[in-house]
């Protein structure tokens, strides 16, 4: 949350590190990386919250566009 309303990573990087198998605090910090231009950055995290939380639609639609917007095409198939 706080790293939504400031703009500083450090928070949702600090989350993320705190509970690695918390498949809602990997999908923040992957979208916040994402938002930030960072998709590239953001595909393990939101790939990481899609395995952790399989049915977590929001996170698989995230994964998809970073990994588009990464030019990760052949990886998207994972998530089809």
């Amino acid at each position: 949350l706080l790293a939504g309303l400031t703009g500083d990573l450090s928070h949702a990087h600090a989350a993320a590190a705190t509970a690695p198998d918390d498949a809602h605090l990997r999908a923040a910090l992957g979208c916040a990386l994402a938002a930030g231009g960072r998709a590239a950055e953001a595909v393990p995290h939101l790939l990481a919250a899609v395995a952790l939380d399989p049915f977590d639609r929001a996170a698989a639609r995230a994964a998809y566009q970073a990994l588009t917007d990464a030019g990760a095409l052949a990886r998207r198939a994972a998530l089809v």
